[in-house]
Protein backbone atom coordinates (compact mmCIF):
# COMPACT_ATOMS: atom_id res chain seq x y z
CA UNK A 1 0.00 0.00 0.00
CA UNK A 2 1.30 3.22 -0.71
CA UNK A 3 2.40 5.99 1.51
CA UNK A 4 1.18 9.74 1.60
CA UNK A 5 3.31 13.12 1.71
CA UNK A 6 1.89 15.88 3.54
CA UNK A 7 1.68 17.49 0.40
CA UNK A 8 -0.26 14.43 -1.31
CA UNK A 9 -2.54 14.20 1.59
CA UNK A 10 -3.34 17.48 1.74
CA UNK A 11 -3.41 18.01 -2.34
CA UNK A 12 -6.06 14.94 -1.83
CA UNK A 13 -7.94 17.06 0.49
CA UNK A 14 -8.18 19.94 -1.34
CA UNK A 15 -9.74 17.87 -4.47
CA UNK A 16 -12.46 16.80 -2.29
CA UNK A 17 -13.02 20.35 -0.64
CA UNK A 18 -13.21 21.60 -4.24
CA UNK A 19 -15.59 18.89 -5.28
CA UNK A 20 -17.44 19.43 -2.65
CA UNK A 21 -18.08 23.15 -3.26
CA UNK A 22 -19.17 22.27 -7.08
CA UNK A 23 -21.70 20.04 -5.04
CA UNK A 24 -22.72 22.73 -2.90
CA UNK A 25 -23.19 25.30 -5.26
CA UNK A 26 -25.24 22.79 -7.26
CA UNK A 27 -27.56 21.11 -5.08
CA UNK A 28 -27.64 23.33 -1.86
CA UNK A 29 -25.43 22.18 1.30
CA UNK A 30 -28.78 20.60 3.04
CA UNK A 31 -29.33 18.99 -0.08
CA UNK A 32 -26.46 17.76 -1.13
CA UNK A 33 -25.10 14.00 0.61
CA UNK A 34 -21.43 12.41 0.94
CA UNK A 35 -22.52 10.03 -2.27
CA UNK A 36 -22.85 13.47 -4.24
CA UNK A 37 -19.45 14.62 -3.01
CA UNK A 38 -17.74 11.13 -3.58
CA UNK A 39 -19.35 11.12 -7.13
CA UNK A 40 -18.42 14.62 -8.08
CA UNK A 41 -14.55 13.33 -6.27
CA UNK A 42 -14.25 10.32 -8.75
CA UNK A 43 -12.79 9.02 -6.05
CA UNK A 44 -13.85 6.01 -4.44
CA UNK A 45 -15.91 6.08 -0.80
CA UNK A 46 -13.44 4.38 1.38
CA UNK A 47 -10.95 7.25 -0.05
CA UNK A 48 -13.11 10.26 0.77
CA UNK A 49 -14.14 8.49 3.96
CA UNK A 50 -10.41 8.23 4.74
CA UNK A 51 -10.26 12.25 5.03
CA UNK A 52 -13.83 13.38 5.63
CA UNK A 53 -16.48 11.14 7.82
CA UNK A 54 -19.24 13.20 7.44
CA UNK A 55 -20.46 15.81 5.06
CA UNK A 56 -21.07 18.47 8.05
CA UNK A 57 -16.66 17.66 8.23
CA UNK A 58 -16.15 18.55 4.53
CA UNK A 59 -18.25 21.99 5.06
CA UNK A 60 -16.53 22.76 8.33
CA UNK A 61 -13.40 22.61 5.91
CA UNK A 62 -14.70 24.20 3.13
CA UNK A 63 -15.73 26.84 5.57
CA UNK A 64 -12.08 27.38 6.91
CA UNK A 65 -11.15 27.39 3.03
CA UNK A 66 -13.77 30.28 2.33
CA UNK A 67 -13.00 32.32 5.58
CA UNK A 68 -8.66 31.87 4.88
CA UNK A 69 -9.58 33.62 1.76
CA UNK A 70 -11.62 36.14 2.95
CA UNK A 71 -9.16 37.53 5.33
CA UNK A 72 -6.09 36.66 3.41
CA UNK A 73 -8.33 39.46 0.44
CA UNK A 74 -8.50 41.71 3.60
CA UNK A 75 -4.69 41.69 4.86
CA UNK A 76 -3.92 42.01 0.92
CA UNK A 77 -6.11 45.23 0.44
CA UNK A 78 -5.82 47.02 3.84
CA UNK A 79 -2.16 46.56 3.68
CA UNK A 80 -1.66 48.36 0.10
CA UNK A 81 -0.04 51.19 0.08
CA UNK A 82 -0.44 54.06 -0.71
CA UNK A 83 -3.33 54.15 1.11
CA UNK A 84 -6.62 53.96 -0.60
CA UNK A 85 -10.24 55.53 0.10
CA UNK A 86 -12.55 53.58 2.03
CA UNK A 87 -14.53 53.10 -0.93
CA UNK A 88 -12.01 52.16 -3.15
CA UNK A 89 -11.03 49.46 -0.54
CA UNK A 90 -13.94 47.93 -0.03
CA UNK A 91 -14.61 47.86 -4.11
CA UNK A 92 -11.50 45.60 -3.91
CA UNK A 93 -12.80 43.44 -1.56
CA UNK A 94 -15.96 42.88 -2.77
CA UNK A 95 -13.87 42.02 -6.11
CA UNK A 96 -11.89 39.75 -3.89
CA UNK A 97 -14.55 37.77 -2.99
CA UNK A 98 -13.92 35.82 -6.29
CA UNK A 99 -17.43 34.27 -8.00
CA UNK A 100 -20.24 35.58 -6.89
CA UNK A 101 -21.93 32.31 -7.97
CA UNK A 102 -19.20 31.56 -4.33
CA UNK A 103 -21.58 34.16 -2.10
CA UNK A 104 -24.09 31.66 -1.12
CA UNK A 105 -21.76 29.46 -0.12
CA UNK A 106 -20.11 31.79 1.64
CA UNK A 107 -23.17 32.92 4.13
CA UNK A 108 -23.82 29.73 4.47
CA UNK A 109 -20.16 28.91 5.90
CA UNK A 110 -21.06 31.40 8.04
CA UNK A 111 -23.49 29.51 10.02
CA UNK A 112 -22.16 26.62 9.69
CA UNK A 113 -19.25 27.90 11.65
CA UNK A 114 -21.97 30.15 14.00
CA UNK A 115 -24.25 26.69 15.01
CA UNK A 116 -21.20 24.13 15.47
CA UNK A 117 -19.81 24.77 18.96
CA UNK A 118 -16.53 23.18 17.99
CA UNK A 119 -16.32 26.23 15.17
CA UNK A 120 -17.34 29.27 17.06
CA UNK A 121 -13.55 30.12 18.37
CA UNK A 122 -12.75 29.67 14.47
CA UNK A 123 -15.14 32.77 13.43
CA UNK A 124 -14.42 34.47 16.83
CA UNK A 125 -10.84 34.76 16.09
CA UNK A 126 -11.22 35.66 11.86
CA UNK A 127 -13.57 38.55 12.75
CA UNK A 128 -10.58 39.73 15.37
CA UNK A 129 -8.30 39.49 12.84
CA UNK A 130 -10.35 41.50 10.05
CA UNK A 131 -11.58 44.10 12.52
CA UNK A 132 -7.59 44.59 13.36
CA UNK A 133 -6.65 44.40 9.95
CA UNK A 134 -9.53 47.25 9.20
CA UNK A 135 -8.57 49.51 12.53
CA UNK A 136 -4.86 49.77 11.15
CA UNK A 137 -5.82 50.56 7.38
CA UNK A 138 -8.61 52.99 8.99
CA UNK A 139 -6.08 54.56 10.83
CA UNK A 140 -3.35 54.82 8.11
CA UNK A 141 -6.22 56.75 5.84
CA UNK A 142 -6.97 58.92 8.81
CA UNK A 143 -3.61 60.09 8.90
CA UNK A 144 -3.39 60.12 5.14
CA UNK A 145 -6.50 62.51 4.81
CA UNK A 146 -5.09 65.03 7.81
CA UNK A 147 -5.99 63.79 11.17
CA UNK A 148 -3.28 63.82 13.49
CA UNK A 149 -2.01 60.49 14.68
CA UNK A 150 -3.67 60.64 18.80
CA UNK A 151 -7.49 61.20 17.03
CA UNK A 152 -6.55 58.97 14.18
CA UNK A 153 -6.19 55.68 16.30
CA UNK A 154 -9.63 56.96 18.67
CA UNK A 155 -11.55 56.51 15.41
CA UNK A 156 -9.88 53.82 13.45
CA UNK A 157 -12.06 51.77 15.27
CA UNK A 158 -15.25 52.82 14.79
CA UNK A 159 -14.32 53.27 11.19
CA UNK A 160 -13.05 49.62 10.73
CA UNK A 161 -16.33 48.38 12.47
CA UNK A 162 -18.24 50.32 9.53
CA UNK A 163 -16.14 48.93 6.89
CA UNK A 164 -16.82 45.73 8.10
CA UNK A 165 -20.43 45.74 8.14
CA UNK A 166 -20.20 47.21 4.52
CA UNK A 167 -18.45 44.60 3.28
CA UNK A 168 -20.45 42.26 4.94
CA UNK A 169 -23.47 43.45 3.58
CA UNK A 170 -22.34 43.49 0.32
CA UNK A 171 -21.47 39.97 0.37
CA UNK A 172 -25.52 39.20 1.38
CA UNK A 173 -26.64 41.36 -1.07
CA UNK A 174 -24.52 39.63 -3.86
CA UNK A 175 -25.84 36.11 -2.14
CA UNK A 176 -29.42 37.18 -1.85
CA UNK A 177 -29.05 39.26 -6.33
CA UNK A 178 -26.10 37.68 -7.57
CA UNK A 179 -26.81 40.38 -10.64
Amino acid sequence: MPTYTEAQRLLRRRQITDAARRVFLQKSYTTATMADIVKETGLTEKAVAAHFETKEDVMREVAGILLAERAEAIEKASLRRPVVPPDELLRELVAAMGLRSLAPLRVHSWSVFLSDPELVGVIAEYAARQQALLAAYAQAWLEHVGLPPEEALLRADALATVLGGLYHGALMEIAVDPT
